[in-house]
């Protein structure tokens, strides 16, 4: 068993990669996903089994209790799924994964690190390294244009770029077209722009407003599964938007070009598809260059591109697109890309089988000896931590008393409501407007993790006494009493 997991973010890179992953095991090692991310629902589509676990973002708990409250979680879980190897996707490994770290000396803990850092950030981050056993940095069609501190570092396995195409068929041009509701023979323009982009509606209205100067062409809108609202469309009856289209991998054919932000799922699933496309680069991403991305793709002649506030020459360059001859040029380059840049992900699940199956049948790699070293490591780390801890909650508490920070919404918590097993999948969600109790369920959807209180999703099919450890977990980091309704 592997513990695949990830962290939110803008888009849908880290579940996407970790769900390749996930596949590219095959039956050598079941992959399960605990995921941060509020798009995780879409997940089951996808064959894996997963498991919502809110982020920090969502102010239910302090940034110290949450990281105790991820550690707990982590812990619960491998336990329960006697998992062998934790892979974490995120350019920022949490505390609390540090905690599960300490607390699981027999499992292999590995970083799936992908490159494109800004330049000069995320030093901090990279001081965690020591902390996995493994750490495996996915490719980037980009990557002459990665000035970030993960180059030239010596410290990962690098494989080509990690892509739902690695393992998921496309559909032929005619199905997937048929399948989204399309134009069977008109040219369609695929729009798709991440809930980063600068004026997404400033952006989203020019590129409709080019391509319907275009009487030939269509255009379908892709909503971002993490966007709560979707950016204005057009009234134009060629303007086809698209909900929870999800992998869009499956649908790629159906599209003759795309505008689509340079985040890393768009600017690696559009080239290797061979679309011609147009890459927006986020000006304000966090720590991912897109702007090197985008560069350095359109470098080779794979893509154009555009920054995401130069509104103006996004619509020119998208008038470019769609000449036939600008075109034909990129299509042409993008069927020259060699085996090299494909199969990331089953290079990764090779990096995971060979370390924890060896080339042994299912023997672990490492030695009972190793084990027991290794649990005398953890332990006098164990010793460190907890002082770190304390010290931090007095930090975390002075700082409330002195600059008297709002309490989070936890504290608010008076009731748990458990929901049976068998609870009907369109059942309205106890949370949904209600930030008093926690609700403890075994559903995945879109309405119970959007509530407004706080929900505690449970894997399906895991053990009683699971459960019951997940609700000691929420009453002493809620602070509530025994369950009840």
């Amino acid at each position: 068993m592997v513990l695949l997991v990830t962290t939110n973010g803008w888009g849908m890179g880290h579940l996407s990669r970790q769900i390749a992953i996930g596949k590219a095991l095959d039956d050598r090692l079941e992959p399960v996903l605990l995921s941060l991310s509020g798009a995780v629902h879409l997940v089951a589509s996808q064959g894996i089994r997963a498991e919502y676990c809110p982020s920090p973002t969502r102010g239910w708990l302090t940034p110290t209790d949450w990281n105790g409250y991820l550690g707990r979680r982590i812990v619960a879980l491998a336990e329960e799924l006697n998992a062998r190897a934790l892979v974490f996707d995120g350019v920022f490994p949490y505390r609390g994964l540090f905690d599960a770290r300490r607390k699981l000396p027999d499992v292999l803990f590995v970083w799936s690190r992908r490159g494109m850092w800004q330049a000069g950030k995320g030093r901090r981050s990279l001081r965690n390294a020591g902390w996995f056993d493994r750490i495996v940095e996915p490719g980037d069609l980009g990557q002459e244009e990665d000035h970030g501190l993960t180059v030239g570092r010596g410290d990962a396995i690098r494989v080509p770029p990690v892509s739902l195409l690695d393992v998921n068929q496309p559909l032929p041009r005619a199905q997937a077209r048929a399948g989204l509701n399309l134009s069977a023979d008109a040219p369609l323009l695929l729009v798709s722009l991440s809930a980063g982009t600068g004026d997404a509606a400033a952006v989203q209205a020019d590129v409709i407003r080019a391509a319907l100067d275009r009487p030939d062409w269509h255009i379908a809108v892709i909503s971002n599964p993490l966007q709560s609202q979707a950016a204005p469309g057009s009234d134009d009856l060629r303007v086809q938007r698209l909900v929870d289209v999800y992998p869009l991998v499956n649908y790629l054919a159906a599209f003759d070009a795309a505008v689509v932000s340079a985040g890393y799922n768009a600017a690696h699933e559009l080239p290797l598809a061979g679309v011609p496309s147009l890459l927006v680069a986020n000006r304000r991403s966090f720590l991912d260059d897109q702007i090197g991305r985008a560069r350095g793709i359109a470098g080779r002649g794979l893509a154009l591109w555009a920054m995401d506030d130069a509104v103006d020459e996004i619509a020119r360059k998208t008038e470019e697109l769609l000449d036939e001859p600008t075109r034909t040029r990129l299509a042409e380059a993008l069927a020259a890309l060699g085996d090299d840049e494909r199969g990331g992900a089953q290079a990764v699940a090779q990096v995971l089988a060979k370390a924890v199956l060896g080339d042994v049948g299912n023997q672990p790699v490492r030695s009972r000896g190793m084990r027991r070293t290794s649990k005398l490591v953890w332990s006098i780390v164990a010793f460190a931590w907890q002082v770190r801890t304390v010290l931090v909650r007095l930090r975390d508490a002075l700082y409330r008393a002195v600059l008297r920070r709002p309490i989070p919404r936890s504290a608010a918590v008076t009731t748990v409501v458990d929901e049976p097993a068998d609870t009907p999948p369109d059942s309205p969600a106890a949370n949904a407007k209600r930030n008093d109790l926690v609700l403890v369920t075994e559903r995945l959807t879109r309405e119970v993790i959007g509530g407004v209180g706080p929900v505690e999703h449970v894997l399906p099919g895991t053990s009683a006494r699971y459960r019951q450890a997940r609700l000691d977990i929420v009453r002493n980091m809620f602070h509530v009493g025994s369950p009840g309704t």
